[in-house]
């Protein structure tokens, strides 16, 4: 007896995440993970994965979430420094968040450009 699978986008899902990812969530139903995809989300999620450029070495934990209102996915990454950097299908560059240990500033990066201290 087979289980069958559903994917975040409501298909029946065929495929395991693509190697790298961690978990998938979707937003606003909690932390349900989700093992499983369907043929189209596969090849987004890896399409995205592609782009996703990091400002910081070392990834920890490689998290996708999708949004049901706007089905779209964001692939978000984070470190044992607390560095973060997400990238959404709609956006053209990674945006990482960069802490200095010593001066506990983040410096928000857009790609290589520095877009914001906070």
């Amino acid at each position: 007896m087979s289980q069958t699978y559903v994917c975040v986008c409501g298909r029946l899902a065929e495929k395991p995440l693509p190697k790298g990812i961690d978990g998938l969530f979707v937003k606003g139903h909690g932390l349900k993970v989700y093992e499983r995809v369907c043929e189209e989300c596969y090849r987004r999620i890896e399409e995205l994965e592609k782009r996703f450029k990091p400002s910081f070495g070392g990834c920890d934990v490689v998290t996708v979430v999708y949004d049901p209102d706007s089905r779209s996915f964001t692939i978000r990454a984070y470190n044992e420094y607390g560095d973060s950097a997400y990238l959404r299908e709609d956006m053209r560059e990674t945006r990482s968040l960069v802490r200095n240990i010593w001066t506990r500033e983040i410096v928000v990066l857009e790609g290589d450009r520095v877009v914001g201290v906070i």
